[in-house]
């Protein structure tokens, strides 16, 4: 699995080849995908979106077409967001989709707390390699520019940040515990992902590194779903979280924002957490290119 990430192709070749229906198809043999069962599915995902963003908010989308067995029609760009779409479409109550896609979904993860868990758990990695010219990145995946684009980050961040299922610094203190603390259960899911990345290496150096020895990227990424979404927005809950936080843990989160969040690294004479907060603010951004373009 990992190998298929790493060498196989360049990023949107692998995306061809595992979307069910990639767009720009020209004929049946364009159609198809060479995974089918959603722990597979969530292991290629959490693989992709490493390594600096390899397309991952492109990547979302096949993602959700194999879990639901429907499109996703929005536009990440525009700040759409496919993983609430996919709760819902997974576990809202009376708008949950049906089919055999759907409920093999729904019976891999098992609850709509381990949808939110798993998802957590993958947005770490994510997080964790934005940027981070430390890690010799298979060239296929990354952008070779490293780019500092500011909107194209924002939206890369968001496609997590987005999908919110706490609203308050308490819940996000519980969501961060369930994320570095809690064992899974013997055949849990994560479990099952971590099985198969185990099955297959990396033929390149880079190695899986578990969610919860990236402390700083589990923090950043909860405090991401509290981050205000749009100017105006309180941020009220999300410095309660910030400040609630060991000071080594907020300082380190810290250092990570500012390495991959552009106007981070601007706020060094502040504090830990102010420099997270306008890290954040590159949410904001994302749809921003709609403006003045009639």
């Amino acid at each position: 699995m990992r190998g298929l990430v790493a060498l196989a192709a360049p990023r949107q070749r692998i995306l061809r080849q595992v979307d069910p229906d990639p767009p720009g198809a020209s004929g049946p043999a364009d159609l198809g995908t060479v995974l089918s069962v959603p722990a597979c599915w969530l292991t290629w995902i959490a693989d992709f979106t490493e390594l600096h963003g390899s397309h991952q908010a492109a990547g979302l989308y096949p993602v959700y077409e194999i879990l639901t067995g429907t499109k996703f029609l929005g536009n990440y760009w525009d700040g759409d967001s496919v993983l609430t779409g996919l709760r819902d479409a997974l576990f809202a109550p009376g708008a949950a989709v049906g089919g055999a896609a759907a409920e093999a979904a729904r019976q891999a993860f098992g609850t709509v707390a381990e949808f939110d868990r798993v998802w957590t758990l993958i947005s770490v990695g994510a997080v964790a390699t934005l940027r981070d010219v430390r890690v010799a990145h298979p060239p296929e995946l990354i952008r070779p520019e490293f780019s500092p684009d500011p909107q194209l980050l924002g939206a890369y961040v968001r496609s997590f940040a987005s999908h919110r299922y706490f609203s308050t610094a308490e819940q996000a203190m519980t969501a961060l515990t369930h994320a570095v603390g809690c064992a899974d259960a013997p055949g849990g899911l994560w479990e099952r992902i971590r099985a198969i990345r185990a099955l297959a290496g990396w033929a390149a150096p880079v190695f899986p590194v578990e969610p919860h020895r990236r402390l700083p990227a589990c923090v950043l990424s909860i405090a991401s779903r509290l981050a205000p979404l749009a100017a105006g927005e309180p941020d009220r809950q999300l410095r309660a979280f910030l400040t609630g936080l060991p000071q080594p843990v907020l300082s380190a989160t810290a250092r990570l924002a500012a390495r991959a969040l552009p106007g981070s690294a601007d706020r060094v004479d502040g504090t830990p957490e102010e420099s997270i907060i306008e890290g954040l603010r590159v949410l904001q951004l994302v749809g921003t290119h709609r403006v003045g373009t009639g």
